[in-house]
């Protein structure tokens, strides 16, 4: 099996797009079928690849965003996913270790993701929090307005760099991922 790589959103071709379309539908059975995010395209994503045959998938959003008042840099998670042929391989904690040492080299100060499977992330070092949160509602590929609200149960977070996770309202400063 391969290792986990990057690719920006910008230089996927059609036929890569194709295959990650194909492993979120496999994984997310009501993903949307003409898309390979849900409402907004992420900056880049990371891939796990075998006889190249996408495997594993994490669509990743560097951003800033209003933490408690200071401004911090994140890596935004979603859509976290393994073929279920290739489940059992410790796939997907190889895919967020990758990320995290991208993101502690690149300084960026938080890991952010919504989790179903929180003891999962809890063993990977993540935390969950209850912040308010502030987000643009995209739907249908339009912006309908801001929502307000927590975003838990699930919110996930790991601290990197030793930074600290502030119990005050965070504003994503665009879209959820």
């Amino acid at each position: 099996m391969d290792a986990p790589f990057i690719i920006p959103e910008y230089e996927m071709d059609a036929s890569l797009e194709r295959s990650i379309h194909d492993l979120l539908k496999k994984c997310f059975p009501g993903y949307p079928n003409d898309k390979t995010y849900y409402k907004q395209t992420p900056s880049f994503r990371v891939l796990s690849q075998e006889d190249k045959q996408v495997i594993g998938h994490v669509a990743v959003d560097f951003r800033r965003i209003n933490q408690a008042g200071k401004l911090a840099t994140i890596f935004g998670l979603s859509d976290v996913c393994v073929d279920p042929a290739f489940r059992g391989l410790k796939w997907s904690a190889r895919l967020i270790t990758f990320i995290e040492a991208l993101a502690l080299k690149k300084q960026v100060d938080f890991l952010i993701l919504i989790a179903a499977d929180i003891s999962f992330y809890e063993g990977l070092g993540f935390e969950e929090v209850d912040n308010p949160h502030r987000w643009l509602i995209i739907q249908n590929d339009q912006s309908l307005g801001l929502a307000q609200r927590p975003l838990s149960p699930g919110l996930m977070i790991k601290s990197l760099n030793g930074q600290v996770w502030e119990p005050g309202p965070v504003d994503l400063l665009g879209a959820i991922f």
